[in-house]
């Protein structure tokens, strides 16, 4: 089969691997996304967002769009006894404020206030 694509956009895609030849450069792009529908909005997250994120959500490694969905919702609400508190997004800003604030991870600064509010209810029972 042949393709005709512009010669910017061939150059482009030829940077990304100069040491490999175009017809592989471009099936390699094409393979990875082989199972998206070209109608199908979707997101392309660059290395440095990508370690961003996994800094953020204090995840590890993020492979899939699914493992950073889960790591998301994760990361909005805490669970005591069964019951799942969840959190805005201004909620989230707070906990990532009081978090650095004492020097330690989101997830930390959430076992906390869970721990916290456990306290409270029984306290107050």
């Amino acid at each position: 089969m042949r393709i005709t694509i512009p010669d910017d956009l061939a150059e482009r895609v030829q940077s990304l691997l100069p040491d490999k030849p175009l017809d592989f450069v471009v099936a390699f792009q094409l393979q990875r996304f082989a199972t998206i529908d070209p109608r199908e909005r979707i997101i392309v997250v660059r290395q440095q967002d990508r370690q961003a994120l996994e800094r953020i959500l204090d995840n590890g490694s993020i492979t899939s769009a699914e493992e950073l969905r889960l790591a998301v919702e994760k990361r909005g609400k805490i669970t005591l006894g069964g019951v799942a508190l969840q959190f805005t997004q201004a909620q989230l800003r707070e906990i990532e404020r009081r978090a650095r604030k004492n020097k330690r991870s989101a997830e930390a600064e959430m076992q906390s206030i869970a721990k916290e509010t456990t306290k409270l209810m029984l306290d107050e029972a």
